[in-house]
């Protein structure tokens, strides 16, 4: 089964028109998503301080998507910061999004607890956690497992927190307002006729902010009519951690059994 993933960042007060209209659109076209949920400040709204906009995720939840949290406050912290080469390409690729991608563990560890806890409080179970711009430390990862996390992701992988066993399911992202913008639909096409080539799983990742640009809302929209249309099933990130992780494990233990 060829595998198809949509996830919807920066899930919070502050986007919620912008998410709400975007959720709209991925249902429509019959598919499921993986809301990325900010639990802390940020662009100046509360989650907590929010009740429609948590009645609305709690909707959505009852209509199969899925709640993942989604760092703490989706911003760098100064105090743990530096002047190295992993900073600097921190900034390029997040632009200043990186929250989880230079934090030692003990840092990690208190942040991802506290958004936990604003999430369980609000009646959400998150097993997976996506760290802003999917930029984090290895200190992250160990706090991950520590907190109970399942699964986390980067640019290229799909994580098991547990046992940091990995499986390849690329992502395409268009970054508005980005210098990349321009090129972005052109590098999605490619990495979409690769992967449907193929039948590999893919992970489309869509921001508020792409539904204004028309060429944006657009791309993402054909592809996933396009995937779809190829026999691609539409499930959410802890449906597919399900799937690979524990369908490989089936099959390791079948060939114990056959050996």
């Amino acid at each position: 089964m060829s595998r198809l993933v949509v996830s919807l960042h920066d899930v919070a007060p502050a986007t919620a028109e912008l998410s709400r209209r975007w959720l709209e659109l991925v249902e429509s076209l019959g598919a499921k998503a993986s809301l990325l949920v900010i639990p802390g400040r940020w662009n100046g709204q509360e989650l907590k301080d929010a009740p429609a906009f948590i009645d609305w995720l709690h909707a959505a939840e009852a209509r199969g998507h899925e709640i993942v949290q989604h760092g703490m406050l989706h911003k760098i912290d100064n105090d743990f910061t530096s002047t190295s080469t992993r900073h600097r390409i921190g900034n390029l690729v997040g632009r200043g999004c990186q929250e989880f991608w230079e934090l030692p563990y003990e840092e990690a560890f208190h942040r991802i607890v506290r958004g936990k806890s604003v999430l369980t409080s609000l009646g959400f179970a998150p097993t997976g956690f996506v760290a802003p711009a999917w930029m984090m430390s290895k200190g992250t990862l160990d706090a991950l497992r520590d907190t109970g996390f399942l699964y986390t992701n980067n640019h290229t992988h799909l994580i098991n927190v547990q046992t940091t066993a990995k499986r390849v399911v690329l992502v395409t992202s268009q970054r508005p307002r980005s210098l990349l913008s321009m090129p972005g639909v052109a590098v999605t096409r490619g990495i979409a006729t690769y992967l449907k080539k193929n039948r590999k799983p893919i992970r489309i990742a869509i921001h508020p902010a792409d539904l204004i640009p028309a060429r944006l809302r657009i791309a993402n929209m054909n592809l996933i009519t396009q995937f779809q249309s190829c026999g691609y099933q539409s499930m959410t990130y802890h449906e597919l951690f399900e799937m690979e992780f524990s369908c490989r494990r089936s099959s390791q233990l079948f060939g114990e059994v056959l050996e």
